[in-house]
C-alpha cells in the first residue's frame, strides 16, 4: 500500500515539474531572452522563479479536488477516505490535507517517519486502495459497456501529458479533425492557446468526462 502511494506521489510530482517547466520557459526563460526582463535586479529574477514555483505546487493542493482524486491515485487504484468512518471525504477535507504540501520537505519527512502525512493527521483522512472496478458509474450510466470507450485511460493520460500540444491523444480517440487543429492553434499561438486546451482536456481526462469520437466514456 505503502509503495503505491510513494509511487503515485512521485507521478504527481513530476506532473508538478512539468507545470513547473512550462512556466518557467513561459514568465522566465522567454522574457529573458526577449529582454524584458532586468537581469541585473537579483532579487527579481528570484522572487519571479519562487511565484513560478508555488504557482507549479498549486497543483499538489487541488490535485485531489478534480475527479476526487489525484492522477497518481487514479494509476494506482487509491481513494481518500474519512478516517473515522471508511466514507468518502468531503471537497473541503481534501483541499485541506493538501495545504501542508506548501511546508515543502517538512511533509515529506513527517511521512517517512510516522508513514502517515501531516496533512492526513491535521483533517483525519486516510489513503486507501479501491476495487479495481466501474461499478460506482452505473447508477449514473444507462449501460456502462455500451457508454465506455475501448480507448485505455491511462494511454490517453500519457499521451496528452507528453504529446498534448500535437493533440496526440485526441487522434488516439479518433478525433482526428481536432487534433489536427489543436496543431494548428499551437503553431499560431506559439504554445499559448495549445496550453490553455491542454489544461482542459486535462481536467475532463481526469474527471472521467473526456470522450471518444463515438462519444464514449474514456475511464
Amino acid at each position: 500500500m505503502n509503495t503505491k502511494r510513494i509511487l503515485a506521489g512521485i507521478i504527481d510530482f513530476l506532473i508538478t515539474a512539468v507545470i513547473n517547466a512550462v512556466l518557467m520557459v513561459l514568465f522566465l526563460i522567454m522574457p529573458l531572452l526577449n529582454n524584458n526582463i532586468d537581469t541585473v535586479n537579483i532579487l527579481n529574477l528570484m522572487a519571479r522563479e519562487l511565484t513560478i514555483t508555488y504557482c507549479a505546487m498549486m497543483y499538489m493542493v487541488i490535485r485531489d479536488i478534480l475527479g476526487n482524486k489525484s492522477i497518481g491515485k487514479r494509476i494506482f487504484k487509491l481513494k481518500i477516505v474519512d478516517k473515522n468512518n471508511g466514507e468518502k471525504t468531503k471537497f473541503i477535507k481534501r483541499f485541506l490535507r493538501n495545504i501542508t504540501w506548501l511546508l515543502g520537505p517538512i511533509d515529506i519527512i513527517v511521512f517517512l517517519i510516522s508513514k502517515e502525512r501531516l496533512g492526513d493527521k491535521i483533517v483525519g483522512t486516510n489513503v486507501v486502495e479501491q476495487t479495481p472496478s466501474y461499478v460506482k458509474n452505473a447508477n449514473s450510466l444507462p449501460n456502462e459497456n455500451i457508454n465506455k470507450s475501448q480507448k485505455e485511460w491511462l494511454t490517453t493520460l500519457l499521451l496528452l501529458i507528453f504529446f498534448g500540444t500535437l493533440g496526440a491523444h485526441r487522434f488516439y480517440v479518433g478525433k482526428i479533425g481536432t487534433g489536427i487543429l489543436m496543431i494548428l492553434v499551437t503553431f499560431c499561438t506559439f504554445g499559448i492557446g495549445a496550453i490553455i486546451w491542454y489544461i482542459i482536456d486535462l481536467i475532463f481526462i481526469c474527471t472521467g468526462k473526456f470522450k471518444d469520437k463515438k462519444g464514449f466514456y474514456v475511464l
